[in-house]
């Protein structure tokens, strides 16, 4: 039939599927639109059946015939990947034109299958490349991650091309680059002070098949996804990182850093230096010389040889080492970040930093140095936009000389901070939420005014401060804490040993201790 009329041509197939048992299957729908034209209103005869593949989640919702009287019955199916043994027949099969592989490829190729996650396509694409491009497993592997096949982008690009705003695919790239594995609601609220994310974001991103999140909240992407959009973000500027948005590849970054090329473009940079601890300062193995010829020499000349050996392999280690130490090694003024003005979100973990804080960009919204150096936060850190701190594992034995303002932070991470005795000053963080103080091993005690002031708090984390003897009274006043972790707190006065097990705690007044503590719990 000849139709040009979407209108006319809605109103005879839905008189049809109205008339006809039918089983209709409708493959790759990505619009309700089209939905609505294929389908239409008037409802199905009884017995059809229909079923519709596509990338978008949300799409029964917004279907007119959905939301009619009587919707028809539905269900939704997320489609997950092959398995590992499937994975491996497809990529074989691709590859050797077999369902099995032999021996000596089976080991690449399982990483191949580990990288696809069960993806068909990415499976086809990487075995065929092996067939007919005269190359070897060892050579894919090392490309997995640097750069994505243009036949898997753009099957992989449709739903990133799709997506509604351009500020979805702004959040996107963000989550791809720095936030896989965080916490939901963490990620929402630090993207949502940078102006990246709006409040339907994440939900149109899971509904598009982009994003899912785990059972614990935790933001989670396929590898080849992460990948996608990732080198969404390379293609910015392909040869010139330094103008790009997002800078998250560690050899990129050190360069940026260590030639002080930063620019008022970077809104995101991310540098984790434990990346390049190499196993660069191996023991000197023993000089072996070759005597094949020299028999004869005296016993003098033997030992000159020996000591110009030692000699020149020392020079060489010596040199070799200089020459990776300035390579990786995370040793920066702060001046390198002065001309990041637009700096936002900003990582570096284990990073040795000199100079004055006040070159840091004034509008950053999250803060992660773990391993922080100094005993306590300089002044002059300009935090009054700040939304998340996070310095864990270092070397704070307090938070500040003289107590600070922070309007904007709600959430302090300060786990893992041995040195760390007393937290307080809470009357400088009005809107906290979460305050994670685990594993910080020196802590005796966390001032009252944490009940007087942050009203806000949600979760507090003090497990395993094993020196931490009482809990705060005030703690009652936290109308919104609902989450309390004291596990391995093993000297809280509230707490007794069970029996013989030093490790089973039980309250010592259980009537008096859970009366003391906020109904939200």
């Amino acid at each position: 039939m000849d139709i040009d009329n979407v209108k006319a041509a809605t109103s005879m197939i839905e008189n049809s599927l109205f008339r006809k048992r039918t089983f209709l299957v409708l493959d790759g729908i990505n619009d309700s639109e089209q939905l609505d034209a294929l389908i239409g209103t008037k409802g199905l005869h009884p017995g059809s059946k229909i079923i519709i593949t596509s990338k978008n989640g949300s799409l029964t919702e917004k279907c007119k015939l959905f939301e009619t009287q009587v919707p028809p019955k539905h269900t939704k199916h997320l489609l997950h990947g092959l398995n590992d043994k499937d994975s491996l027949q497809l990529l074989t099969w691709h590859a050797f034109g077999c369902h099995e592989p032999n021996e000596g490829h089976k080991k690449e190729m399982k990483k191949v299958v580990q990288y696809c996650k069960g993806h068909p396509l990415a499976l086809k694409v990487l075995g065929s490349s092996y067939r007919t491009e005269d190359t070897t497993w060892e050579e894919i592997i090392e490309s997995l991650g640097k750069e994505i096949n243009s036949n898997i982008t753009d099957v992989l690009k449709i739903s990133y091309d799709s997506l509604p705003s351009e500020k979805d695919k702004e959040l996107f790239k963000y989550i791809s680059c720095l936030f896989v594995g965080e916490d939901r609601k963490f990620t929402e609220d630090i993207l949502k002070a940078c102006g990246i994310c709006k409040p339907s974001g994440i939900k149109v991103l899971v509904n598009r098949c982009l994003l899912t999140v785990g059972s614990s909240g935790e933001l989670m992407m396929h590898q080849l996804l992460q990948d996608m959009g990732r080198d969404v973000v390379r293609q910015e500027s392909p040869n010139k990182p330094w103008e790009r948005s997002i800078l998250w590849n560690h050899e990129e970054c050190l360069d940026v850093l260590q030639n002080k090329q930063g620019t008022t473009i970077i809104q995101g940079l991310v540098l984790v230096m434990r990346t390049f601890e190499t196993d660069t300062w191996k023991e000197p193995s023993s000089v072996n010389v070759k005597r094949s010829g020299f028999t004869s020499l005296p016993s003098f000349v033997w030992a000159h040889i020996l000591l110009l050996s030692v000699l020149w392999w020392l020079f060489g280690l010596f040199s070799g080492m200089r020459s990776s130490s300035r390579k990786t090694k995370g040793d920066f003024e702060t001046l390198a970040l002065s001309e990041m003005r637009n700096l936002r979100l900003l990582q570096l973990n284990y990073v040795q930093l000199n100079g004055s804080y006040k070159n840091f960009p004034q509008g950053l919204r999250w803060l992660c140095m773990h391993g922080f150096p100094l005993s306590y936060i300089p002044s002059d850190l300009q935090m009054d936009n700040m939304i998340a701190l996070d310095l864990s594992n270092s070397k704070l034995q307090r938070l500040w000389k003289k107590p600070k303002l922070l309007r904007s932070l709600k959430f302090l991470n300060l786990s893992g901070c041995h040195e760390l005795v007393r937290v307080g000053h809470f009357s400088g963080l009005p809107l906290l939420e979460r305050l994670t103080l685990a594993k910080c091993t020196s802590l005796v005690e966390v001032c009252e005014s944490i009940g007087n002031y942050s009203k806000k708090l949600e979760v507090l984390d003090l497990s395993e401060c094993s020196k931490l003897k009482e809990l705060p009274r005030s703690i009652g006043e936290l109308k919104n804490l609902t989450h309390l972790l004291i596990d391995g707190c093993s000297n809280l006065e509230i707490l007794k040993s069970n029996g013989s097990s030093s490790s089973t705690m039980v309250p010592r007044s259980p009537k008096s201790f859970v009366s003391s503590l906020p109904r939200s719990l």
